[in-house]
């Protein structure tokens, strides 16, 4: 098989790199800020497409703290509605050490991933309460489906 590249800043594989038949994979990034709750990570390229997500990583750095020591909920959401979500120990100070990445989901998803519920909406990553320091990131790859897809 034909190794891919990653093309321009776009997000989108360049065609010329994969192997023939084989669809355009499309990479997304989003990242909450201390003091926010909520990221846009992928809104298709036109409006008459969907995004189908096959999977996705969600990282945050140790130095996340919230004035009170909690579990928060992180969600991945479909037009503002929530289809994944998970909890997250968030300590009330932070640790001691270097600015360390921890790696809270790397997950594929099955074959034919999860399908966007309407044309154009964005998927976003999502807290239930925002940090004190630190970030959170969600990096996703997919593809762009029309409205029969």
């Amino acid at each position: 098989m034909q190794q891919t590249n990653p093309g321009s800043a776009t997000g989108i594989f360049a065609g010329a790199d994969l192997p023939i038949g084989f669809p355009a994979i499309t990479l997304k990034q989003g990242t909450i800020a201390a003091g926010s709750t909520s990221a846009n990570v992928w809104t298709p390229s036109l409006s008459t497409l969907k995004f189908r997500l096959l999977g996705w990583e969600i990282s945050y750095t140790i130095n996340d703290n919230l004035g009170t020591a909690a579990d928060i909920t992180v969600s991945l959401e479909d037009g503002g509605t929530g289809f994944l979500s998970w909890g997250v120990y968030i300590p009330a100070t932070v640790p001691a050490g270097p600015g360390i990445v921890l790696v809270s989901r790397v997950r594929l998803l099955p074959a034919g991933g999860y399908l966007s519920s309407a044309l154009n909406n964005s998927l976003t990553l999502n807290l239930s309460s925002a940090v004190t320091n630190g970030t959170f990131q969600c990096i996703a790859w997919g593809l762009e489906a029309s409205a029969q897809a």
